[in-house]
């Protein structure tokens, strides 16, 4: 259900808000299905490089593994061009949580892509913003064919392609 405090069209066309727009306010936020569709709101700014945008969905100070990061330190680990898809999601409005199995596609200086899995979890504060996350990364070790987590290697490199033209309608993109 959308509430008059919800950015226009942010929920029904799935563009990333505005740096003019409000975030949702905690009585936005009622059912998991609320708070996946603020996560996949996230995942479009990311997607689309809205790095003003981000404010509105990561609080100012977060940690990531546990290691403390300003919301500008989290900005400056984001690579520019990057694609996150989710393949599962699961939220607990009780507990604030979400968790999320990723692929994420990152750009090469030569214009190959790395694909990644990551498995993260995320904690909102009381302003529905990120405030932690917990993520691992999933790669193939290519010698053994066994998975390694961690060595810094994507799953798979993919040639260059043209970049794709997303619309606002496509939800087959998230």
């Amino acid at each position: 259900m959308l509430h008059a405090t919800s950015p226009p069209g942010a929920r029904t066309l799935y563009r990333p808000m505005l740096s003019s727009q409000k975030s949702s306010s905690s009585t936005d936020i009622i059912t998991s299905a609320d708070l996946t569709a603020h996560f996949r709101d996230y995942l479009r700014v990311l997607n689309t490089g809205g790095w003003a945008s981000l404010r509105y969905y990561v609080a100012p100070r977060l940690a990531h593994n546990s290691r403390p990061f300003t919301l500008a330190n989290f900005a400056k680990m984001l690579k520019a061009g990057s694609t996150f898809r989710p393949d599962m999601i699961v939220a607990d409005t009780g507990k604030r949580t979400l968790a999320a199995r990723m692929e994420i596609e990152v750009p090469n200086d030569d214009g190959s892509i790395n694909v990644f899995k990551e498995h993260v979890f995320y904690h909102f504060d009381a302003n529905w913003k990120i405030d932690e996350i917990w993520s691992v990364f999933n790669m193939p070790d290519d010698r053994r064919g066994l998975n390694a987590v961690g060595d810094g290697r994507p799953s798979k490199v993919i040639p260059s392609r043209p970049p794709r033209d997303f619309r606002d309608d496509d939800r087959s993109a998230f």
